[in-house]
């Protein structure tokens, strides 16, 4: 984890083409940040059940609580620089990513 950070840092101070983030911007990653969140939890209820399992390719069917909120983390800080370095799609980036969020913690209350 402390690799991470430091890469995420490396990467944040290289981008070249930085614009000061907006205050909507800045709104749409703290959205994107909580939808993360929620997504999380509700995953992580859900999959409490022995009967449900994770659909996401990306982790195994049964992750422990470590490896969700590893991937969960990951992604977010991910999408976050991806949205720093290239400021003419941070609306998209943090919008989609919080539109995916949502819709995945929606149907994981469903399941719990």
């Amino acid at each position: 984890m402390r690799y991470l950070i430091i890469i995420s840092l490396l990467i944040l101070t290289s981008c070249v083409h930085y614009r000061p983030w907006t205050k909507t911007e800045k709104v749409m990653l703290a959205g994107s940040w909580l939808a993360a969140g929620a997504d999380y939890y509700t995953s992580e209820r859900a999959l409490d059940d022995p009967g449900n399992h994770e659909m996401n390719p990306l982790i195994d069917k049964h992750p422990t609580d470590f490896e969700l909120a590893t991937y969960m983390l990951t992604s977010q800080i991910g999408i976050t620089i991806l949205a720093h370095c290239f400021p003419k799609w941070r609306s998209w980036l943090l919008g989609g990513k919080a539109a995916i969020n949502t819709g995945c913690a929606i149907h994981n209350s469903k399941l719990d």
